[in-house]
């Protein structure tokens, strides 16, 4: 009986030793060693983003991105939340034209519908991912 045991257990470590390891198990270095493209798109989303300051006080809105992964990462939300903090909102403010760039939110094709767009109307905005698109280029 404790040979045939002893035969088994030998037949499962060779069996263990055949079975193909997957490659990454293999190598020990991490993979953005390995991958210089994925080292660069990480190396790339770690960039430190400058800060915008609000006028005329230098307040920074608590969602503004501190680097390029967060940037990607805002929502909708949080988006329309910073244009209206630093005063992109409304053309009549007195802060509006002051910063060095305008994001102009007043254009049509940035505005949430509000669902009194009639269904023609709501074709011919553009869908949640292209207006969030818009906006991020905007900010």
């Amino acid at each position: 009986m404790d040979n045939q045991m002893m035969n088994n257990q030998q037949q499962l470590d060779n069996q263990q030793d055949s079975i193909p390891r997957p490659q990454a198990l293999v190598s020990s270095l991490p993979i953005r060693r390995t991958n210089p493209e994925l080292k660069r798109k990480i190396d790339d989303m770690r960039i430190v983003l400058c800060p915008i300051r609000q006028l005329p006080h230098g307040e920074i809105h608590p969602s503004l991105p501190r680097t390029v992964l967060k940037y990607w990462l805002l929502t909708e939300d949080e988006i329309d939340s910073i244009a209206q903090f630093y005063h992109q909102t409304d053309r009549s403010n007195e802060w509006f034209d002051q910063y060095p760039g305008q994001m102009n939110w007043d254009n049509k094709w940035l505005r949430k519908p509000d669902g009194s767009e009639s269904p023609r109307e709501l074709k011919q905005l553009p869908t949640h991912e292209e207006r969030l698109s818009m906006k991020r280029r905007r900010l």
